[in-house]
């Protein structure tokens, strides 16, 4: 659970951390389109109230 600015960059970071380990790239790479070169949109997806781990549903957006 995050309390302050600083929680949350923290954990975001480290939501970012755990996909590019999953995806083998970054998530800059990901989110680039090859032949454009635009850069996509990144979705974090969060949901405190649920037993559903709040990294884990980010990775999930990452990914899709």
């Amino acid at each position: 659970m995050t309390k302050t600015t600083n929680d949350a960059i923290a954990f975001f970071e480290a939501a970012l951390a755990q996909a590019e380990m999953i995806l083998g790239i970054t998530w800059i790479e990901d989110l680039t389109d090859p032949t454009t070169g635009e850069i996509g949109k990144l979705r974090l997806v969060t949901d405190i109230h649920s037993e559903w781990c709040p990294v884990r549903a980010a990775l999930v957006q990452l990914a899709a």
